[in-house]
Order: structure tokens, then sequence, then C-alpha cells
């Protein structure tokens, strides 16, 4: 587990460590529930990234949950760098989530791209109004397919009229980008400087129409 751990530190180090100013910091997240069968870490964890003011490189501070206790109470706000141990202040960790005003995801490593339009026909199989999402079913050349539509806020009201069971025409702006890929930080031989990326798709709705039996 904590070699596990010990590597993502690095890797985050490596290659968004580098990006940040002398003095910099940088709050994320890091999802590793995808690791369903490897307890503990199949959970949320939060890290921060902070670059030293003295020898100029970047140290990742990682906790399960939220780093505010480990942070704020633990450390009181006073970090050591890995490499020269120089003592880094920095805000609580609140307030730096105040002035990101989001949530960095640090698994990935590329900025979303329009890749192409999809049109298709699918099955309507679940409606989550919470997260904005529907999803639907495509059934072509033999094979079975699910994918999860985000809705635009332009065409919430969607949510209210679909049902279920029923079939659509749909099209969709179709955007591409990467992650890293977590089972490569269980290799022996894991290279923090070259990690292994999974390419993943997310789907957003443009239109949608009922199929009349």
């Amino acid at each position: 587990m904590s070699n596990f751990l010990n590597n993502i530190a690095l890797t985050l180090e490596n290659l968004i460590g580098a990006q940040l100013s002398e003095g910099e910091y940088r709050l994320g997240v890091l999802d590793l529930k995808p690791l369903s069968e490897i307890a503990p870490l199949n959970q949320n964890y939060e890290a921060l990234l902070v670059r030293c003011k003295n020898c100029g490189k970047s140290t990742a501070f990682l906790s399960l949950g939220r780093l505010d206790h480990y942070i704020d109470d633990e450390k009181r706000a006073i970090l050591p760098c890995r490499y020269c141990q120089f003592e880094i202040q920095v805000p609580k960790i609140q307030k730096i989530r105040e002035l990101q005003g989001r949530e960095n995801d640090f698994l990935q490593m590329q900025a979303w791209e329009s890749a192409k339009i999809l049109s298709k026909k699918g099955r309507l199989t679940k409606i989550s109004k919470s997260e904005k999402k529907i999803y639907l079913r495509i059934s072509e050349n033999l094979k079975d397919e699910s994918i999860e539509v985000v809705i635009p806020q332009s065409k919430l009201k969607l949510l209210e009229t679909l049902q279920t069971g029923l079939n659509y025409r749909f099209k969709t702006q179709v955007f591409e980008s990467k992650i890293i890929d977590l089972r490569s930080f269980l290799l022996k031989k894991y290279d923090p400087m070259h990690p292994s990326f999974i390419p993943i798709t997310k789907y957003q709705l443009i239109s949608l129409s009922q199929i009349k039996s």
C-alpha cells in the first residue's frame, strides 16, 4: 500500500508539480474506487502539491478523505519539502479550496478535447437527475454498449419528460481525454517519469427524439 501511494506521489510531483511556479501549490482529488478489489486503497483521496521555494522541486501530500486535519492541525500548515526538507508555509486547506474554486482531478492528464459528433439510436435505461445524466443502451453488430450522456443546462427540462425503456434517436458531442492507468502503479518496475495512460470518453447531449413504434 505504501509503495502504491508513494508511486502516485512521485508521479504527481513529476508530471504536475513541474508545471507549478516556485512556492505555488495545487489541491486535487484522486478517485481510486476503480481499484474495487484492492481495499483499503479503493477510496477517494485528496492531494496537495507544493513546489519548494528553496530547491524548486515539488512534493505531494496525500490523505484518505480530506487533507484538512493532516495539514491544518497536525502540520500546522507548515510542510517539509521531500527533497531538501525546507519548511513551506501554506494557507489552510479550506482557503486553498476557495481560492481554486474547483477540484482538480489529478488522475486526468489531458484536458477534454472535442473529437466528433455521434448520431445513434438507443434504448433509455436510466435517468439520473442528480447527476444530470441519462444512460442509453446501443445495439450494433450483435454487440450491446451502454453510454452515459451529460445533459447540458439548457436541456435539463428533458429529464422531466423522458421515459426509461423507450427507444430514442440522439445526437451527442463526443469529448476525449486521458487518465493515468491506476494499475500501472502496482508494477514492480514502475517508472513515475513514464506512467501508462488510458483514453476516456464523455458524451454531451445535442438533441434527442423518441422513435415512434
